[in-house]
């Protein structure tokens, strides 16, 4: 991981992470893997479903998200190019930033249904009065060979997000029911994040993206880690002057690269 963080910006984060690599430049992948299979279930199916496979045989929750996600790929040819961003930002606000997921778009089987958020994630923090504070984030991710069309790309769908802001909610609605979460899961959210079976206006909205890019082969050098930190704070100045010139100026972003 490379620190680049600015604690000046309460509610703002941005993380970059780096595979290990070779000598010759070729990254290690294989903890990776690991990572995301051992994570399939949390990302792939709801909470109430992994935790119901769960109970009934130990790893049927990773079958049961390896078929849904079988079934996906057989309908979408464009599905595994996006599966690994959406899961890879997926991991990153739950296992990093500690914002676990209310719902995302695959497990409702919504991939190419013109959905641009690809999932929601829930915050908890404390204001300088001592007091519990939500975000609800909106999750996008993109990943190409080149850095600044990642963030292009990234920054096109969080416009996309805010433009259709009240669409946005609406959908979140429909899906905080029993259907989707375990009771204990419903009674939290309708004590702190739900008004009248919908979400409360006093709930943040924050937007979050896994931004990810492979390197040119000239960079895999001796200091390859300082050209690519150097790569992301640039990276990182163009986003925020996109956002300073937006109607997205007032938002919250939680921003991770790989």
């Amino acid at each position: 991981q490379f620190g680049i963080v600015d604690p000046s910006l309460p509610g703002n984060h941005v993380s970059a992470y780096c595979l290990k690599s070779h000598n010759d430049g070729i990254f290690h992948t294989g903890q990776l893997k690991k990572y995301l299979s051992s994570n399939l279930p949390s990302f792939a199916l709801s909470i109430k479903k992994a935790e119901e496979e769960e109970r009934e045989l130990p790893f049927s929750s990773i079958y049961a998200a390896e078929k849904h996600l079988d079934d996906i790929a057989q309908s979408n040819e464009d599905f595994e190019a996006e599966c690994f961003g959406e899961m890879m930002e997926h991991l990153m606000l739950e296992n990093v930033l500690g914002a676990p997921k209310l719902f995302n778009r695959v497990q409702f089987g919504l991939v190419g249904k013109g959905r641009i958020s690809s999932s929601v994630h829930l915050f908890t923090f404390h204001e300088d009065d001592g007091n519990d504070a939500f975000q609800l984030i909106l999750g996008v991710s993109g990943v190409k060979n080149n850095l600044c069309e990642a963030v292009d790309k990234v920054f096109y769908m969080m416009e996309q997000l805010e433009s259709n802001h009240s669409d946005v909610f609406d959908f979140v609605d429909s899906k905080m029911n029993t259907e989707n979460y375990t009771e204990e899961q419903m009674t939290m959210l309708s004590n702190y994040i739900l008004d009248n079976n919908t979400i409360s206006s006093g709930v943040g909205t924050a937007m979050s993206a896994f931004i990810c890019y492979t390197p040119y082969s000239k960079l895999m050098e001796q200091n390859y880690q300082e050209t690519i930190k150097r790569e992301i704070e640039q990276a990182t100045s163009h986003f925020d002057e996109m956002v300073k010139k937006s109607q997205m100026s007032c938002r919250f972003f939680h921003i991770y690269f790989l």
